[in-house]
């Protein structure tokens, strides 16, 4: 069944109606319970984002995140894309609700080539839906497919000649979907933040922290460990800064990248 919950902003007075499945224990639940989401993360999106900035969210879920962004951006625009339907339907209502007609959702993922593939997911857990490139099976999952295309072509359909910031978090595919963008990040220069979550990294795509981190350092100046409640950034020279905050983590954070110092 689906209803809203409210989700404030750890600064101001700012709330949004949020709308989720009820039994769905992998965000809305905890969002229920706590009222707030990432909210280290949401402090430093209210330091980084400007009114006029063009942003992406790459796995959108149900716009905990791009709801808020389009309130920062208040006279620019969020694009997210979420492959699950029932994350993308709620995501709608969301918009809806809050009249954040400067936020748009696409019912398809992101990924290195426009194909409809498997996607998993668990109706309790949606939060969790992910595409694989190995061998995993849950035998607790159910499985339908879903479109994915590449952000470039989504580029000129659109026209857009601006990107500013960009958020992924997609369950593991990091790694694939950053190789897969890195010429619009190098062409756009846009502030990242995406999510390091090893065993998903590993299980799903055979991938490492490492070789996300190789991807990012080749491209962006400035790295940052994101404090989850606190939004404190620690700036990260090298990667074995990154492995000794993995190893003292609750198994997935996020990180800032950006092409200029953010204090």
């Amino acid at each position: 069944m689906n209803k809203y919950t409210t989700l404030k902003l750890p600064f101001g007075k700012k709330q949004f109606k949020i709308y989720g499945n009820d039994d769905d224990v992998s965000s809305f639940i905890p969002l229920q319970i706590n009222g707030t989401y990432e909210p280290g993360t949401m402090r430093v999106l209210k330091k980084i984002i400007k009114p006029t900035d063009i942003c992406i969210d790459i796995g959108g879920n149900i716009g905990m995140i791009s709801i808020p962004l389009g309130f920062l951006a208040k006279r620019g625009h969020v694009y997210a894309f979420e492959p699950e339907s029932n994350n993308y339907q709620n995501f709608m209502d969301s918009i809806a609700e809050n009249k954040s007609y400067n936020v748009e959702v696409f019912c398809c993922g992101i990924s290195d080539n426009r194909e409809v593939r498997t996607l998993t997911y668990e109706m309790d857990k949606l939060a969790c839906n992910h595409m694989t490139d190995t061998n995993f099976v849950n035998p607790e999952c159910e499985t339908k497919d879903a479109l994915f295309i590449t952000l470039d072509e989504f580029i000129i359909e659109r026209s857009l000649d601006t990107i500013n910031f960009i958020k992924i978090d997609v369950e593991g595919a990091e790694v694939k979907i950053l190789r897969a963008i890195k010429q619009s990040i190098l062409k756009f220069k846009p502030t990242l933040i995406v999510e390091v979550a090893p065993s998903l990294l590993h299980t799903y795509f055979n991938n490492s922290p490492k070789d996300l981190w190789e991807v990012v350092f080749d491209v962006y100046k400035y790295i940052y460990w994101i404090d989850d409640n606190s939004g404190y950034l620690t700036r990260l020279n090298v990667y074995s800064e990154l492995e000794s905050k993995i190893l003292k983590s609750k198994g997935w954070d996020n990180i800032l990248c950006s092409n200029k110092e953010v204090k």
